[in-house]
């Protein structure tokens, strides 16, 4: 999470002038900042459905993916 706000961050300070080569290192790095959330807090989210209700895994897994995918 670090990791994306340091990106998230720097990438709030480009402007025109900007040189190439720090505007792809600022995507690497936010890039790099989301793969390493996403995987652990997707896990940890389904993980927290309980089984008694793992009938509405599949409810739970699409809520999270219209979230991540529709969330401003």
């Amino acid at each position: 999470m670090l990791i994306l706000s340091l990106g998230l961050f720097l990438m709030s300070r480009l402007d025109g002038s900007t040189p190439i080569e720090f505007i792809a290192a600022v995507l690497l790095l936010t890039g790099l900042g989301i793969g390493l959330f996403t995987s652990p807090n997707s896990s940890a989210v389904l993980g927290a459905v309980a089984s008694a209700t793992r009938p509405n895994l599949a409810a739970s897994d699409g809520a999270q993916a219209a979230t991540e995918h529709y969330s401003p």
